[in-house]
């Protein structure tokens, strides 16, 4: 006597498993904001010219130089924007890092980087000559 199946399986059907539990998912660990760089504060500023010299002549375009330090002496890489002045106020202009002499005259330019300063001292003459 044969045995007769209560149910017909073909032999291309999937054969049934149990249904798939879903696995508890580690936390993912979400990340972290960083907090904005903080500035550092300047507590020196050292201004220079170049070349170094004892009298410019009217013609000289000497290359102007501010270095921000903190309190511990260290340069800082960007400690933001130089604002520059002149004193007399027309014996020379800033254009760019450089110096232009007007006239002849003592004087000195200084360079601001959060409101602290620095100075440097300069001598133009006129070596032109007479006629």
């Amino acid at each position: 006597m044969a045995a007769v199946a209560d149910f017909d399986v073909k032999p291309s059907d999937p054969i049934p498993t149990e249904p798939k539990v879903a696995e508890p998912r580690t936390p993912v660990a979400t990340p972290v904001a960083k907090p904005p760089p903080r500035r550092i504060r300047v507590a020196k500023v050292k201004v220079s010219l170049s070349p170094i010299k004892a009298v410019y002549a009217l013609a000289d375009r000497p290359r102007l130089r501010a270095v921000a330090l903190d309190a511990k002496g260290a340069a800082i890489k960007r400690p933001g924007k130089i604002r520059w002045t002149v004193e007399p106020a027309r014996s020379a202009v800033v254009r760019g890092e450089r110096l232009r002499f007007a006239k002849e005259s003592r004087g000195k330019v200084k360079g601001c980087i959060q409101g602290v300063c620095g100075t440097a001292r300069f001598m133009s003459l006129d070596d032109t000559g007479l006629p």
